[in-house]
């Protein structure tokens, strides 16, 4: 089995697949800091990607690329927008998150990559990061990445901690495992 994971920025969804590799023993792919790691060889902050189409569908193509080389693999989460895609007999699981929620996270989490000011100035960022994404993918790929009816289990993780989120998914991958892989 091959799980995709997508959602909004600022939702769980890396956390979450960690918690679901740890909890499933599969192995763990996160595309989103494959992204980084080439925007950062190629001297460029995430920032600057997100604002430049062309390098950032360059770098979605090797990312891309990797993904489905990726999904010819078994026992394997992918982390990443475009994995229900190019990995389409995947599980595909969307994290849903309010945005203010989102950028609070991700203001408090300080990650290297983003650098915020305030829990105002991630909100702006993660809502132009998501508009961007989104059009850019439809346009490279006509493909909506925030099209609901492309997922098989779609969560909001707004008010849930990651224990919870991790437990409603478990309940549904439960569904959709062979009667000898489920784990009592």
């Amino acid at each position: 089995m091959i799980i995709t994971i997508s959602g909004m920025p600022g939702s769980g969804k890396g956390t979450i697949a960690k918690l679901l590799s740890k909890e499933l023993g599969y192995k763990i792919i996160e595309f989103g800091q494959l992204f980084r790691e080439i925007s950062a060889k190629k001297k460029f902050t995430l920032a600057e990607v997100n604002k430049d189409k062309k390098l950032a569908n360059e770098i979605d193509k090797i990312v891309d690329n990797k993904i489905i080389s990726s999904g010819k693999k078994d026992k394997l989460i992918i982390d990443a927008r475009m994995g229900f895609h190019f990995v389409p007999k995947s599980i595909k699981l969307f994290i849903n998150v309010d945005p203010k929620i989102a950028a609070n996270r991700v203001f408090r989490d300080k990650r290297k990559a983003e650098e915020f000011t305030s829990e105002k100035d991630a909100y702006e960022s993660l809502r132009k990061r998501a508009e961007f994404d989104r059009k850019r993918l439809l346009d490279l790929y006509h493909v909506d990445i925030y099209n609901l009816t492309c997922y098989d289990f779609i969560i909001d993780s707004s008010y849930l901690d990651e224990k919870q989120v991790l437990k409603s998914i478990m309940g549904f991958l439960l569904t959709k495992m062979p009667v000898t892989a489920k784990r009592l």
